[in-house]
């Protein structure tokens, strides 16, 4: 069989990539599914839901939202001997963001996150934007809702906005502790540090901040805090709540949802998602006459980009209007988590429970030694007395 020629291979690429282009504009999805889990494929080449490692990926979710650490999960999904997408039985952190990132566990694909450089050798480099990339909504069966999806990016956010020093100088979101990660000193806004009084049944836990343990009084003037005082202070700050419930939470509640507004956008979503549509049958009229062109693509490689660039275009307004109603969603999602908390308690809460404080606070200002403010995850503020 003789040899490709330099022109026959530069045909071949051409030729493959309208295909991939067809593929993608019918919305067709490609998924290495020994490799995803959560995932398999029927007789028909469809992805399905395995229902056990499906179980695992809400597991993985359930967590992260709940304010473990990606490192905390993959350890316990190691002791527990599950089994990762790889076959393995050792979880890292790696394959713990990697679940958690991927829109594909919501139902929705995003393609040509790679492309192929050469079509003779088949290597594949990341797409840093090189060739346009497409976006399929509900193009198979989701295990995890668009809401919880959301909630986990929104939480990726959050952790990585929690600035403040640390030992190495760097920040970096941990769990170790209930506290940890979630105290703020309120005059530099730096992180507070964990750390000891004396031993045994005598040790006294205390947070400190870290400005002040590194550079010295001249950069902060901060007392420490105890530990023991800053739960009881989290009790009564939550009883607080539970006292009020027919007033002071309802106005509260009610003045959060009023200020959640609708910034007023150049497009609708509909006018939007119309003009998708029809870029996309622009798209799909270029692809079928360069199917029957003799003269090869070259000829709508200026058309197909100029198309392609406006679909961008779209497709980002699109996104951030998504954002914008997301970003309600999961307010008022916590808003309702914690009026469902409070109406259903029927008792004042008697001691400090650290899941609880992670699922219902965002992070505490910690003003001085004896007064701080506990930030709740849907908004509403309760400064509290410590000691």
């Amino acid at each position: 069989m003789p040899h490709e020629t330099q022109e026959e291979s530069f045909a071949l690429s051409h030729n493959t990539r309208w295909g991939t282009v067809h593929r993608f504009q019918t919305g067709k999805v490609f998924v290495n599914h020994k490799w995803f889990l959560g995932y398999t494929k029927d007789e028909n080449g469809e992805l399905v839901i395995e229902p056990e490692q499906a179980e695992i990926v809400r597991r993985i979710y359930r967590e992260f939202l709940t304010g473990k650490s990606t490192r905390k999960i993959a350890k316990g999904l190691t002791e527990d001997g599950l089994i990762n997408g790889a076959g393995n039985k050792k979880w890292h952190e790696s394959n713990i963001i990697g679940i958690l990132k991927n829109e594909k566990y919501m139902g929705d694909a995003l393609l040509q996150k790679s492309y192929t450089v050469d079509f003779l050798t088949k290597k594949r480099v990341k797409n840093n934007g090189i060739v346009q990339r497409y976006y399929v909504e509900d193009s198979h069966p989701a295990i995890i809702s668009k809401d919880e999806f959301a909630a986990v990016q929104a939480e990726f956010t959050r952790r990585s906005t929690m600035r403040g020093y640390s030992r190495t100088g760097k920040s970096q979101y941990t769990c170790q502790y209930p506290f940890s990660g979630m105290l703020y000193c309120y005059q530099c806004g730096a992180k507070l540090r964990r750390s000891s009084w004396g031993t045994g049944k005598h040790t006294t836990y205390i947070w400190k901040c870290i400005n002040k343990e590194q550079n010295g009084l001249g950069s902060c003037d901060s007392k420490d805090v105890k530990e023991r005082e800053l739960e009881l202070a989290f009790v009564r700050a939550v009883n607080k709540l539970l006292g009020n419930k027919d007033t002071f939470i309802d106005t509260l509640l009610d003045n959060i949802y009023r200020g959640m507004t609708i910034a007023q956008e150049e497009y609708t979503r509909e006018e939007v998602e119309e003009r998708l549509r029809e870029l996309h049958q622009e798209m799909m009229s270029l692809v079928r006459l360069n199917a029957k062109a003799r003269t090869g693509a070259n000829a709508f490689d200026k058309e197909y980009a100029e198309v392609a660039a406006e679909i961008e275009l779209m497709q980002e307004r699109k996104q951030k209007l998504n954002d914008a109603e997301l970003e309600r969603i999961i307010r008022r999602n916590k808003v309702e988590e914690l009026r469902e908390y409070i109406t259903s308690q029927d008792a004042p809460l008697a001691k400090f429970d650290g899941d609880l404080f992670r699922k219902l606070v965002e992070r505490v200002l910690v003003h001085s030694m004896v007064e701080v403010t506990f930030v709740f995850r849907s908004g509403v503020e309760v400064k509290e007395i410590v000691g």
